[in-house]
């Protein structure tokens, strides 16, 4: 009797991997396909981290989502019993009108997220080695951070 699936997933590199898994989770028969092995060396996940972050600068809609994303990252980790999500603090550095600098900040202002806005004079005291710009300025958020990649694709494939 042929295989049969309810969702197949084309591409199996930390977007479809982790799309698979949650399927997979909720009891959906998904099937993965990639073109290479599992994880696939030749993937663009590949590299041991990738950045996360939360102040999204490109638009605030995308924060509930990345809260969501946080949360199962965290829920990932302890059912691997490994810390998959790294939370360093991240530094948005431009002009404060810039879409950088004012996209983080509308989205962290928006979301109540944790994060300290830096004058020139802030940056150059508290980061010397930064050689910058008069007009720049920096927005620290908190909770951004690193993803081992490369580890999670193997805990989502496994």
């Amino acid at each position: 009797m042929a295989a049969s699936f309810e969702v197949i997933v084309v591409g199996v590199g930390s977007m479809g991997a982790a799309t698979c898994y949650q399927l997979a989770q909720r009891g959906v028969r998904v099937l993965g396909l990639e073109q290479g092995p599992l994880p696939n060396p030749d993937a663009s996940f590949t590299g041991a981290t990738r950045a996360i972050r939360l102040s999204y600068t490109e638009h605030p809609d995308y924060v509930p989502l990345l809260k969501g994303a946080y949360k199962r990252w965290e829920m990932l980790g302890e059912a691997c019993g490994e810390d998959l999500l790294q939370l360093t603090g991240a530094l948005y550095l431009g002009e404060p009108e810039g879409e950088l600098v004012s996209g983080a900040r509308c989205s962290a202002e928006l979301h109540n997220l944790a994060h300290t806005l830096h004058s020139h004079a802030e940056l150059r005291e508290r980061w010397p080695q930064f050689q910058l710009p008069e007009s720049f300025v920096g927005l620290h958020e908190n909770r951004a951070g690193y993803i081992y990649s490369e580890r999670a694709v193997q805990v989502f494939v496994d």
